[in-house]
C-alpha cells in the first residue's frame, strides 16, 4: 500500500504541476488512506506541498506579482494557520458527538472538497482585471484569516 501511496503522490504532483494547482487538499486523502498518516499530521504535511508549490510559482511569476496586494492576503493567512495549529487543534476534543476527531475531520475535509469541486465546475466567468477597491482590504484580510485557519 505504501508503494501505491508514493505512486499516487507522484502522479498527483506531476498532474497538478502541469496545470498549476497547489494540491494540498488532494494530498491529505493520499496520506491518510494510502500511507496511513494521521489526519492532523497529514494536514501539516500538505502545508509543505502547497508551500513548495506556491514558492515555485513565486519564482516563476515574480515579475507579475503585485506584492503589496499579496501581503494583504498572506499575513492574515499565515496568522490563521499559526493560530489554528498552535491553539485550535490542540484544544479540539477527542470526539465530536459520537465520532472520533479523526473521522470528524475527514468528514469536514469531504465537505470542503465537495464545495471546492462544485465551485470549480460551476459556470462562472472570471475577469482577470477585476481589482478590489481599497476599502475591500478588510474583506481580503478576513478571508485570509479564515482560510489560514481552515
Amino acid at each position: 500500500m505504501e508503494l501505491l501511496g508514493y505512486i499516487a503522490l507522484a502522479v498527483m504532483g506531476i498532474t497538478l504541476g502541469l496545470v498549476g494547482a497547489g494540491g494540498s487538499i488532494l494530498t491529505i486523502p493520499i496520506l491518510v488512506y494510502l500511507l496511513n498518516v494521521p489526519i492532523i499530521l497529514a494536514t501539516s504535511y500538505s502545508l509543505v506541498v502547497v508551500g513548495s508549490t506556491a514558492f515555485m510559482g513565486l519564482l516563476r511569476y515574480r515579475h507579475h506579482i503585485l506584492f503589496k496586494k499579496a501581503i494583504v492576503f498572506l499575513v492574515p493567512s499565515v496568522l490563521g494557520v499559526f493560530t489554528a495549529r498552535h491553539f485550535m487543534i490542540p484544544a479540539l476534543p477527542h470526539t465530536i458527538g459520537s465520532l472520533p476527531i479523526d473521522k470528524a475531520l475527514v468528514i469536514l475535509l469531504l465537505i470542503f472538497m465537495s464545495a471546492a469541486s462544485y465551485f470549480m465546475i460551476k459556470n462562472s466567468p472570471l475577469d482577470a482585471k477585476n481589482h478590489l477597491p481599497k476599502n475591500q482590504n478588510i474583506n481580503v484580510i478576513l478571508i485570509g484569516l479564515a482560510l489560514g485557519g481552515i
